[in-house]
């Protein structure tokens, strides 16, 4: 028997058909592959934003930090500006005049009666004086203008350490509002919905007559409160991101998402065993210690004009032209001391060495009551943060608790024991104690906040350039 070939080996046109599906299928599932792939990998490269991130930012774009860094820099050249005082002074002047009147004059030879008119012009002339001075006493004037600019620069430094500081502390509290925000939105969105499939349910009970029309209303109620709540929440939500994004010198719609949660662990609570170690952290204060030896410094400048200024000098002067004297040379040489000393000037040094006496008297004023309010601002808010502490404690207690009444609740409204509105209630109080706890750790991150700035130590700015 033979046994046809075209029942065994496949045709040309089936093996083509044969290849062009295999060829699609490959292709559809390389497709496949590549769309899968590219998913993940941009879910997992998507851009996040941590804290530490936004304050770096922060730093790099904020123009009023950026100013007050350039005063600072500016200061510093005050001090050299102050300290050229103890250098010598070398000047260089010059001059040219052009003389167009004609001189006259006669000359007389003795009994004989001879005379002789003599006509001549003047040559330009031309002045150039090299001169060198230096202040031999200044009586604390020299001290004292140097003191004024390194105070300025401290004061300047000082300045530049606040802004630096506040501006952490405002992206930190934005940073974490548009975090407490956006919690807050997922659960208030998460309790909307749920309650609009409760309202549904209710709805179609009641037009099943099964429940009052009094259950249906205050279920209505409920979800209205839960959509104005979630539309509040949104605007808030909005506007801290647009303030964060304000800070960041970033538009809103640039804006990462945010990585960090409400996690208190991220800020560094300062520890201290004595006051000591924060009176050089508060701007504050070191700013009024600062001001006040300005002002005596200031002081001592006031005081050296009671006393006289004694300058010697040198200079070399060279001219050209006629000379008033036939005799004078063409170069002069000349060295000096210069001795100055105010009798009186009207009373004016006493009322200004008055004037710097009670202006040193309220800064020194100033640094006592800062020195005294600083323990007692750290004691309050020590005591605010454990208080802040404890409260979360005891609301996630109120939480599980509030958990293990929803579980039962569930239990018995499955076997009819409950009603439809005390299983909303239990559900109520279960959302509200997740809502109040949010809200507990978020004003314990503000306190810790409250916290830094009081004591002004921040171990965090000095990981950020």
């Amino acid at each position: 028997m033979r046994i046809s070939s075209l029942n065994l080996i496949p045709s040309v046109g089936q093996r083509k058909n044969v290849s062009i599906k295999s060829r699609r299928i490959f292709l559809l599932i390389f497709i496949t592959f590549l769309l899968s792939t590219s998913l993940i990998y941009a879910q997992q490269s998507e851009e996040k934003l941590s804290l530490h991130q936004a304050v770096a930012m922060a730093f790099a774009s904020d123009n009023n930090l950026m100013a007050t860094e350039a005063y600072l820099r500016a200061s510093e050249y005050d001090i050299r500006q102050a300290k050229s005082a103890y250098l010598p002074r070398l000047d260089l002047n010059g001059s040219y005049s052009h003389w167009s009147k004609v001189n006259e004059f006669t000359i007389s030879a003795g009994t004989m009666g001879i005379q002789q008119h003599i006509k001549t012009v003047a040559d330009n002339p031309a002045n150039i004086k090299l001169g060198l001075s230096y202040d031999l006493y200044t009586f604390g004037r020299r001290p004292g203008s140097v003191a004024i600019a390194r105070a300025e620069n401290q004061l300047s430094s000082l300045r530049y350490r606040n802004v630096k500081k506040d501006l952490f502390d405002t992206v930190a509290r934005t940073y974490f509002a548009v975090v407490f925000a956006s919690e807050s939105l997922r659960m208030l969105q998460k309790e909307k919905n749920r309650f609009e499939h409760i309202y549904q349910i209710v709805k179609n009970r009641f037009q099943q007559e099964l429940i009052s029309e009094f259950d249906l209303l205050q279920t209505q109620f409920r979800l209205e409160i839960y959509k104005k709540t979630v539309l509040e929440m949104s605007n808030t939500l909005e506007m801290a991101r647009l303030n964060l994004a304000k800070l960041l010198g970033t538009s809103i719609d640039m804006l990462p998402t945010l990585s960090d949660s409400l996690d208190s662990g991220l800020l560094i609570v300062p520890s201290f065993e004595n006051w000591d170690e924060i009176y050089p952290r508060r701007e504050d204060y070191l700013k009024a210690i600062t001001s006040a030896q300005k002002a005596k410094s200031a002081k001592k400048i006031i005081k050296s004009a009671y006393f006289p200024s004694v300058r010697v000098f040198t200079s070399y002067d060279w001219r050209n032209g006629y000379q008033p004297d036939v005799n004078d040379i063409l170069g002069n040489f000349t060295v000096g001391i210069n001795f100055n000393w105010l009798l009186f000037d009207g009373f004016t040094r006493r009322a200004n060495m008055s004037k710097q006496n009670y202006l040193i008297k309220a800064l020194n004023r100033t640094v006592d009551d800062i020195k005294l309010s600083i323990p007692f601002q750290i004691k309050t808010l020590q005591l605010s943060l454990e208080n802040d502490s404890l409260r979360i404690d005891i609301q996630k207690q109120a939480l599980s608790l509030a958990q293990r009444a929803m579980a039962i609740a569930q239990k018995k409204y499955d076997i009819g024991d409950l009603t439809m509105i005390e299983l909303l209630e239990a559900e109520n109080q279960l959302s509200q104690a997740e809502l109040e706890l949010l809200k507990l750790r978020y004003k314990y991150i503000l306190t810790q906040l409250d916290f830094k700035k009081v004591s002004g130590i921040y171990p965090e700015i000095g990981d950020i350039n």
